[in-house]
């Protein structure tokens, strides 16, 4: 079953968010650093703030600590230094992983039950919730198929609609389209941030590909090879105007170009440095 099957998947039909009213939170990371018990120090003085309904990618080369630093803003790590602060309690945050992670034996109805039935929902609460969650990322007619019925883009769908279905304030994206092809890569993109944008949800998106961050994201902080820290911010000047022939335009390249030569100075600065640790 292909992506062309998913009706509702392109951008043109919005529905409504499951709740109007919500709004993000801010995130103000503040001069975060995690060392390992091994003694490997993955990030270092890492500063950054993000406004609540902001959409900031992360990128920069592998093992630069993207994921650590993702893992530290949920609460599944601790720092070593520095502090996470939401400006009050924790807020209700949804984690979207590389990989779908759905229960085989569960519907997709039921799979996008699943966190609502553990935070304790009851049943007609839950089933409306995720039914509305499933129209948002137009698999309305796929309730009742199982995962390996679905393709990879609709199971990425149905993994969405988990998160979406527990209104969230806050969501992490530890690239998690990474995996697919590039037409369903874009396709997603393009639900993502209708689906952010509509709701007003602050987000974090950790991404390899320049591309990817540029064409989602309000702002790209690019980090720094390990012990990563961010050594750039970029700002993109699109809005919420990401249509699909942006990704070919010559502004799209420029801010793309301004991305790659962050990253491309800073590791051609810690080629030089061991280099001559080596000498």
């Amino acid at each position: 079953m292909g992506e062309a099957d998913a009706p509702g998947s392109e951008t043109g039909g919005h529905v409504a968010p499951l709740d109007t009213t919500q709004a993000g939170v801010t995130v103000a990371i503040d001069g975060v650093s995690r060392r390992f018990r091994s003694g490997f120090l993955a990030l270092t003085e890492v500063d950054l703030t993000i406004a609540a309904g902001e959409l900031v990618a992360v990128v920069g080369p592998s093992g630069c600590g993207k994921s650590t630093l993702l893992k530290i803003i949920a609460g599944l790590l601790t720092p070593t230094g520095g502090v996470v602060d939401f400006g009050g309690s924790r807020p209700e945050t949804g984690y979207v992983f590389q990989d779908a992670h759905l229960l085989p034996w569960r519907t997709a109805i039921r799979n996008v039950e699943l966190f609502l039935e553990v935070d304790g929902v009851r049943k007609a609460e839950r089933r409306d919730r995720a039914r509305r969650a499933l129209r948002l990322v137009g698999l309305a007619d796929f309730e009742t198929s199982y995962p390996a019925e679905l393709s990879g883009g609709m199971k990425m769908r149905v993994s969405l609609a988990r998160t979406f279905a527990t209104d969230p304030e806050l969501m992490l994206f530890d690239e998690p389209f990474a995996a697919l092809d590039e037409i369903t890569r874009n396709r997603l993109n393009n639900d993502l941030i209708r689906l952010q944008r509509d709701r007003g949800v602050t987000g974090v998106f950790v991404t390899h590909s320049i591309g990817e961050a540029v064409f989602l994201a309000d702002r790209v902080a690019v980090m720094s090879p390990a012990p990563g820290r961010i050594v750039g911010v970029v700002d993109v000047p699109f809005g919420d105007d990401r249509r699909a022939e942006l990704r070919t335009s010559p502004e799209f390249a420029a801010v793309a170009r301004d991305v790659s030569e962050i990253m491309a100075a800073h590791e051609v600065a810690e080629g030089h440095e061991i280099m001559a640790a080596q000498q």
